[in-house]
């Protein structure tokens, strides 16, 4: 594989991702990122170092963002891949406009507390950038774009809130302890409540325009169903969650990430059983769940019946009020909200749009890690004042 030397760096090559031409990092180059380049230099395995060069990025998503961490978690834990990342940033003799472009996308960061998500992979987040930006989280580094704002409600409480741009990447579980059960029920509780005490409902009110019982309802319903839905998901260690706000496509996007087994394969037996006649289910064993022979459709049959009222991987009397996340989400985010859902698992992803009753677009979406995503975009009224732009 010939790969440009990075001369600072000994025994390693440079690769970039590439953004689109407004410099924009989606999930769609996230996925060309790690099957064009890094797939095929981690089976190579070489043992050069790979410098993985995010400095071109100008705008992000936050879904790309922590499905990136989840990604660079695989690689360098399941993998082996060794690699350092270069990250955006202004500077001397870029254009004005470039400059501000570079230092917003690395405030960006810096604000959504990428640092905290790549705790995940090493506890000294410093020994995963290049040398050249070992300060880059410093706490002490000044945020130009995104400075902290104290807002008064209509109440005169006064809020100090984090810029109207919304709630920083945060931990489901603790990334010190890796194990089999480090996302609990407890640890979900504890996320939940935290949004409550913030008032996520009232920000999204103040800061996005968003109707008042709207917005508790997106706070107390979406927002708490989408991180009880990582309950779901066995043998997850890494939790990640965030909300950002797309201003050129006027969207909320509520983004959760995990990286346990996917959606498709613990809702299989239950797809399987159901799908088979009585008679049918009690003479056949339910085979096991290949991940590789499975044809994408399938598994998109299978991820779209998971988000039906009371399909869940659970038996019995555990079943018993269960299966309804997926669902109300899905009905939230798309009849509700008149929103998007896309649902990203298995190699699949599945969007929903328009209608929650329509079946969904499917299209696959390769990737080697286990785990699964939802984005949820949530329209903005385009005649709402947005506060606080900077």
């Amino acid at each position: 594989m010939n790969l440009p030397k990075s001369p600072d760096i000994p025994n390693s090559y440079t690769v970039f991702a590439q953004p689109t031409r407004s410099g924009f990092f989606a999930l769609s180059c996230l996925r060309d990122f790690t099957n064009t380049v890094i797939e095929p230099y981690a089976q190579a395995e070489t043992e050069t170092t790979l410098i993985l060069d995010f400095s071109l990025v100008k705008v992000w998503d936050i879904a790309a963002v922590l499905w990136l961490i989840v990604a660079l978690h695989h690689y360098r834990h399941n993998v082996g891949l060794s690699y350092l990342l270069r990250l955006p940033e202004g500077k001397d003799g870029m254009k004005p406009s470039d400059f501000d472009d570079y230092e917003r996308s690395a405030d960006y960061l810096r604000r959504w507390e990428f640092n905290k998500g790549l705790k995940n992979i090493a506890s000294n987040v410093d020994s995963l950038l290049v040398p050249q930006q070992k300060e880059y989280f410093s706490p002490e580094r000044p945020k130009h774009f995104y400075p902290d704002r104290k807002i008064i409600d209509n109440e005169s409480l006064l809020q100090s809130l984090v810029s109207r741009r919304l709630v920083q990447i945060r931990n489901l579980s603790d990334p010190i302890f890796l194990g089999a059960k480090a996302i609990s029920p407890q640890s979900i509780a504890d996320c939940v409540r935290y949004f409550q005490s913030e008032r996520i409902g009232d920000i999204l009110n103040i800061q996005c325009g968003i109707e008042k019982r709207t917005a508790d309802l997106f706070s107390d319903h979406l927002l708490t169903e989408a991180l009880m839905n990582v309950q779901e998901h066995p043998n997850a260690t890494i939790g990640l969650v965030a909300i950002s706000l797309m201003g050129n496509t006027k969207e909320l996007i509520l983004s959760v990430v995990d990286n346990g087994d996917a959606i498709p394969q613990t809702i299989y037996p239950r797809y399987y059983r159901d799908l088979k006649s009585p008679e049918k289910r009690q003479a056949e064993n339910i085979p096991s769940y290949n991940r590789q022979a499975l044809p994408v459709e399938e598994k998109a049959k299978i991820t779209n019946y998971a988000t039906r009222a009371g399909v869940t991987r659970k038996m019995g009397m555990e079943s018993q009020g269960k299966g309804m996340g997926l669902t109300y989400i899905k009905n939230d985010t798309v009849n509700t909200f008149k929103g998007k859902l896309r649902i990203l698992t298995d190699g699949l992803c599945l969007k929903y749009e328009g209608g929650a009753a329509e079946d969904p677009k499917a299209e696959g979406w390769p990737h080697s890690w286990t785990g699964n995503l939802l984005r949820i975009a949530i329209p903005i009224e385009p005649h709402l004042q947005l506060r606080d732009v900077k």
